[in-house]
């Protein structure tokens, strides 16, 4: 789930393989965007709203024009479904990562082959470029030897600098903050498969990979992070059988719990802001979206 720079529209993907355009203003369908033809696991909008990315168990990411729907290209390659897509905030670069170990990473708007980075045998499930547009972050699961890492690449020469460890579940989703200083992780699986729980949202500095504070959020695993406009707080997500999802807003200087916001009782999947602030965003297992204003909440 993504929200258009300017606010207006929100992009979802689901198991169907369809992508659809839902209007703030009033909730209504905008667009449905057909061609992949199997689930879409992540979608991105480029910086200046112009073009949407979806990735898709099929393999394939797709390339759209929002304003009417068509479809740019498709960027194959991959050998596995495409797991996660990002734009560069400078827009020059459309990276997505892939169950079959891989990173590709085009120019957003030029043809050509992708530049290639691999990872070891883990599923790449996550990535976000840095605000500045110079590191790629992206996340490794492996759950068969029980391996969870994020590695920072730098993008001008796909050059591995970093890595952080220390994660006992699988991670579930990133987040720079806007200063591009701090790197937010959050784990969790439904089905604990170590008997040792990790369900925390932790604190990275990107200087050095140290970790500055881990937030026990609730036992249940976490699902989505974000960093709010101006890095004042960190939203979380959760998602879990046992449990209904909820959105939990931490101070981002100390830590602290300001506030539980209710959630589905589904579980949250996703979470998504809008540029200016005003809009949060939270879509849930069961297809819904909440739509969180600065004094109110709206379902639809």
């Amino acid at each position: 789930m993504a929200i258009s720079p300017d606010g207006s529209l929100i992009a979802t993907g689901l198991d169907d393989g369809v992508v659809r355009l839902w209007e703030v203003k009033n909730g209504n369908l905008h667009y449905s965007l057909r061609g992949h033809t199997k689930a879409i696991l992540g979608v991105a909008f480029s910086t200046d709203g112009l073009t949407l990315a979806s990735a898709s168990e099929d393999y394939t990411i797709k390339q759209w024009q929002v304003s009417d729907g068509s479809l740019i290209r498709t960027l194959s390659g991959f050998e596995d479904g495409v797991a996660s897509v990002a734009f560069s905030p400078d827009g020059k670069w459309l990276a997505g990562g892939s169950y079959d170990f891989s990173i590709r990473m085009w120019k957003a708007n030029e043809k050509g082959a992708p530049r290639l980075m691999n990872v070891k045998n883990a599923f790449v499930s996550a990535l976000k470029f840095s605000p500045d547009s110079k590191l790629l972050a992206t996340v490794s699961n492996n759950w068969k030897d029980v391996l969870y890492t994020v590695t920072l690449w730098q993008v001008f020469n796909n050059k591995e600098i970093r890595t952080f460890r220390g994660f006992k579940e699988r991670i579930n989703d990133i987040a720079f903050s806007h200063d591009g200083i701090l790197l937010a992780t959050v784990s969790g699986s439904e089905i604990d498969v170590t008997g040792d729980m990790d369900r925390s949202v932790k604190i990275w500095q990107v200087s050095d990979g140290k970790i500055i504070r881990s937030l026990e959020a609730q036992n249940q695993p976490l699902s989505a992070v974000l960093f709010t406009n101006d890095d004042s707080a960190i939203i979380s997500s959760s998602i879990g059988s046992s449990t209904d999802g909820t959105l939990k807003v931490w101070d981002a200087k100390d830590g602290t719990l300001l506030t539980t916001l209710p959630g589905s009782e589904s579980g949250i999947t996703s979470l998504a802001i809008s540029s200016d602030g005003k809009l949060l965003v939270s879509a849930a297992r069961d297809g819904r979206l909440q739509l969180w204003g600065e004094s109110t909440q709206i379902v639809r």
